[in-house]
């Protein structure tokens, strides 16, 4: 399957801000990395795309480790124990189960947790692989697609709310995502974001070392104020934006230190050890403040106040939809 998606900022412009000529940073992977001095962004210049954006999210990066996952079925405890949190975390938000769209939903697991909770659920996933066992083992409505696909076109103000768990630092043109979600989150809906922040203290003490910085399936972190840039403050209110705690099993967590580690064997293998034997099984909440829990409010529409003659009276304007 060949995807065609929208083209990126121009070369040698912020993706986010439109910044010309952001400094090089430094270089990961071979990957130039910029920083944008405007909005904070840390992004990657030649982001991937179509087939050799497919090719990296194989069922190689559920299984293999690397920059991915071990096995990423085998951990389904671990990642149904972290949907669970993530719902409770939701209701808080005084959103009663509506509809709710899971942007990259990998094997379906939050959605499946979500249905159990009263949710009409839906996903789209790039990964044959993940949205395969989605849709054949859980039974889930899930679109082979990624976000920004021509072909995946739901009805506007379709979803009460929409997640993007550890996805928008993998999709090309993040303009285009906010565009997109603007169109499909109701008024009064919420978008619930977890990505990484480049600014914490932790990513900032190891710089390019630190291990999110993984081109080519990373391409872009966000700060806090590069959100604030790209969610319209006209379309989106800043509910929250806060670090996360998230549940991984050891495996996980240990390959990719040992994937950051492959040019130490001895140190690698060791590290390989721990993973094979029962300790690997075990979770353990990831807490080192560089990972973020982000919620947005999509904007209701505005009441604005018209004079006619002495009396005033109250007319509503829909915001503008991309």
């Amino acid at each position: 399957m060949v995807h065609a998606y929208p083209e990126t900022a121009a070369e040698g412009t912020c993706p986010v801000c439109r910044t010309p000529a952001p400094p090089l940073a430094f270089v990961k992977n071979g990957y130039p990395m910029h920083r944008c001095p405007t909005c904070q962004l840390v992004y990657s210049a030649r982001p991937p795309q179509g087939e050799k954006l497919e090719a990296l999210y194989s069922a190689q990066y559920f299984t293999d480790g690397g920059a991915g996952y071990p096995d990423y079925i085998a951990d389904e405890r671990t990642h149904r124990r972290q949907a669970r949190s993530y719902l409770r975390k939701i209701s808080k938000l005084d959103a009663k189960p509506g509809s709710v769209l899971d942007v990259g939903c990998a094997t379906g697991f939050f959605l499946d947790e979500a249905r159990k909770a009263g949710w009409t659920v839906s996903g789209c996933e790039l990964s044959e692989y993940a949205q395969r066992f989605a849709e054949r083992e859980l039974g889930l409505d899930v679109v082979r697609a990624g976000f920004l696909d021509p072909h995946f076109v739901p009805r506007p103000e379709s979803f009460d709310l929409i997640t993007m768990f550890n996805v928008l630092e993998h999709v090309p043109d993040p303009t285009g995502v906010e565009s997109k979600l603007a169109n499909l989150v109701r008024p009064g809906g919420h978008l619930v974001i977890e990505t990484w922040d480049p600014h914490s203290l932790f990513a900032r003490m190891l710089g390019p070392k630190w291990p999110t910085y993984a081109p080519p399936t990373v391409l872009y972190c966000f700060t806090k104020r590069t959100l604030t840039h790209l969610f319209d403050p006209e379309r989106w209110t800043l509910v929250s934006y806060r670090p996360a705690a998230k549940w991984i099993s050891i495996d996980h967590g240990l390959s990719l230190l040992e994937y950051e580690a492959r040019k130490r064997p001895p140190l690698a293998r060791l590290l390989r050890a721990v993973r094979r034997s029962w300790l690997g099984r075990i979770d353990v909440p990831y807490c080192l403040g560089d990972l973020a829990l982000v919620v947005f409010r999509r904007t209701s529409p505005l009441a604005k106040t018209v004079t006619d003659g002495h009396t005033q009276k109250k007319s509503f304007v829909a915001m503008p939809q991309s």
